[in-house]
């Protein structure tokens, strides 16, 4: 698929795209200059060897697409400042999340989860959303209470004590 009118593209909206046959799902080269990628499940399975080449990507949706885990290469993209993962089958966020050191949004709602990385090195990190999970406990809540800059967090969970965080924190 021949995607050269794009490559100027800021936003680039691959639920949009449907695909025919195999030779158009291989042939998609993603413009290097998007900054907010949209993507649904096959999409994604296309581009994601190509992402750590988008070196300006801020903002990546991979919002209901059945993903079971994240593969390495969105740990790769530093200059993500948005990362939602909302509504999939997700059981275990990688510590290489704290690659992401530009991070301010991270909607992990609505996936499978049953514990967290450490976060503490997000320091820009505004919103962290994990509710509808199955996190029981966070052993590291006291380290999100170093994210100086979160001011919004969401968590549905009756058994987390959550008198370490931050009393600036607005809840959801």
């Amino acid at each position: 698929m021949d995607l050269s009118s794009l490559m100027d593209t800021r936003v680039f909206d691959g639920n949009r795209i449907r695909f025919r046959d195999e030779e158009t799902l291989f042939s998609i080269f993603l413009p290097t200059s998007i900054e907010i990628l949209r993507l649904n499940k096959i999409g994604f399975q296309i581009v994601a060897s190509q992402l750590p080449n988008l070196k300006i990507l801020r903002e990546l949706y991979l919002d209901n697409i059945q993903l079971q885990h994240l593969p390495d290469e969105i740990y790769e993209i530093s200059s993500l400042e948005k990362l939602s993962l909302h509504r999939n089958y997700i059981r275990e966020i990688s510590p290489k999340i704290s690659n992401l050191i530009h991070l301010k949004i991270l909607d992990l709602s609505l996936n499978r989860l049953t514990s967290l990385p450490e976060l503490s090195n997000l320091h820009m990190l505004e919103r962290l959303d994990i509710s509808a999970n199955q996190i029981q406990h966070i052993p590291n809540m006291s380290e999100l209470g170093k994210l100086t800059h979160l001011i919004a967090f969401d968590i549905q969970a009756k058994t987390i004590d959550i008198s370490t965080l931050p009393k600036t924190l607005t809840w959801i």
